[in-house]
């Protein structure tokens, strides 16, 4: 139970019961996201287009993982931009 959050149906698909996937840059086995311990911000990064960026190895490997640039993820997220119910996110820098 300690792996449940509520994501989005194209998410949940991809994500099943896995908590890590293999980080694209590095090729190493890395924890993905887990949206009620960790901040959305440290690892991520949204687009005016729709894309999600990880800006993280966990947020690298999540987006990959989880297909979570899919085009009709993004497109369902750029008319969110557009419509206002989502804001695109900068990169926060320490």
């Amino acid at each position: 139970m300690a792996n449940l959050a509520l994501l989005c149906p194209h998410c949940n698909l991809h994500k099943a019961g896995r908590l890590t996937a293999v980080e694209p840059l590095t090729g190493k086995e890395t924890a993905l996201y887990h949206p009620l311990r960790q901040d959305w911000h440290e690892h991520f990064v949204l687009g005016r287009d729709g894309m999600c960026h990880g800006i993280s190895d966990v947020g690298r490997a999540t987006v990959d993982a989880l297909f979570m640039n899919h085009e009709l993820a993004v497109a369902a997220r750029y008319l969110q931009i557009r419509f206002g119910v989502l804001s695109p996110t900068e990169h926060r820098r320490n």
